[in-house]
């Protein structure tokens, strides 16, 4: 298995530790790509949010587990031949920010487990 190091940057608010979006979707998971899309589209929306281009995003310790989170969720529904929705990652991000659990037809998502 391959480990992964997270460089944590400070941010210019309080020190916080934060990280780039290419070390978190390798985190979580995910191409740089789809965590960009999500980030586009309104499904993500991080407290470091920078516009435009020049500006990298930096994401937030929280930010990094949730989306960690989603992409195991997004890895498992793939696995099983069902694409992750935008929709769904957005209600998802909402849900595991706010630490509350999601209900989806018959199935529960948990921020803290099953």
């Amino acid at each position: 298995m391959e480990q992964l190091r997270l460089v944590a940057d400070t941010d210019d608010s309080g020190g916080m530790p934060t990280f780039s979006t290419e070390e978190v979707a390798r985190l979580a998971g995910l191409s740089y790509r789809q965590a960009d899309h999500w980030v586009h589209a309104g499904a993500v929306v991080l407290s470091h949010n920078v516009r435009g281009t020049g500006h990298p995003r930096r994401w937030t310790m929280g930010e990094a587990l949730v989306l960690t989170a989603i992409g195991r969720v997004a890895g498992d529904l793939k696995r099983v031949g069902t694409p992750m929705s935008t929709a769904l990652v957005a209600r998802l991000w909402s849900s595991f920010l706010a630490n509350q659990p999601l209900t989806v037809g018959h199935v529960t998502f948990r921020p803290d487990g099953p």
